[in-house]
């Protein structure tokens, strides 16, 4: 496809970024292709040393034969380790051959029972999990699993280049509102994922961590059983942290990234 000419584009396109050899790229992926329509296929950026590992996947072959797997080389892999650089690299968005992006990592996942649906969605120019119950209005929010729009994402970066002062995600729900993005409220942004703010049933889940309380982690292993894949502690009841450890672990959290 010549993506420099927007009728070209797919209506949206899921990505994911790795440069690693990891036994759980597939199930992710096939995560992901069960909950976007079929017209979207899923973009793997990858680097030189796992494409091998890609195209021998038994269970990728299938989707990548068919064009349901797009197989990319990032044009730069000293990027893979600066994150903040690469999703503010017009470049980067180039590479994407669709109008909407659905960004998604390894520790994130659709949740199959979820009333949600990605396109509930597609009005937004840009959602992703908010940061908590303190967001301000639209702070939303954490870039591991989000959706926004290819078209106002390059017309950001052309027009207020990244200055480098916040992360990525933050510094995007920050200043989409230069462009007229269409951004939702904190309400709306709770039911499409979950990282620091609970919701009973989401669209995903980004890797909660030691953000959510006990009860409302036991909840969402209930609600979303796909959450055992990337949090241990939902294959085992027993093995929920307690409080305060969990407690202890996001001090230490904060206090690293303060």
């Amino acid at each position: 496809r010549n993506i420099s000419n927007k009728s070209s584009l797919y209506p949206g396109v899921a990505v994911l970024i790795n440069n690693r050899t990891d036994l759980n790229i597939p199930s992710r992926i096939l995560n992901v292709l069960m909950h976007i329509p079929n017209t979207w296929p899923v973009q793997i950026i990858h680097s030189t040393s796992n494409y091998e590992y890609l195209i021998q996947s038994n269970d990728l072959k299938p989707y990548i034969d068919n064009g349901r797997i797009i197989l990319t080389k990032l044009f730069d892999e000293k990027l893979f380790s600066l994150p903040n650089k690469l999703f503010t690299a017009i470049r980067f968005y180039e590479l994407i051959p669709g109008e909407k992006i659905l960004i998604f990592q390894l520790d994130s996942l659709f949740c199959s029972n979820s009333p949600h649906k990605i396109t509930d969605y597609l009005q937004y120019d840009y959602i992703g999990a908010p940061w908590g119950i303190t967001s301000k209005s639209g702070m939303v929010g954490n870039s591991g699993f989000s959706l926004r729009t290819r078209s106002k994402t390059i017309e950001l970066l052309t027009n207020h280049p990244y200055d480098l002062s916040t992360n990525e995600d933050l510094w995007f729900a920050s200043n989409y509102h230069l462009v007229n993005a269409n951004i939702p409220t904190t309400e709306i942004a709770a039911t499409f994922s979950v990282e620091t703010q609970y919701y009973p049933k989401p669209l995903g889940v980004h890797m909660p961590g030691n953000y959510l309380n006990m009860k409302d982690y036991t909840n969402l292993c209930i609600q979303c059983p796909e959450l055992r894949m990337i949090w241990p502690y939902c294959q085992d009841k027993e093995k929920i942290p307690s409080q305060e450890i969990m407690n202890n672990q996001q001090a230490t959290t904060m206090n690293k990234t303060s």
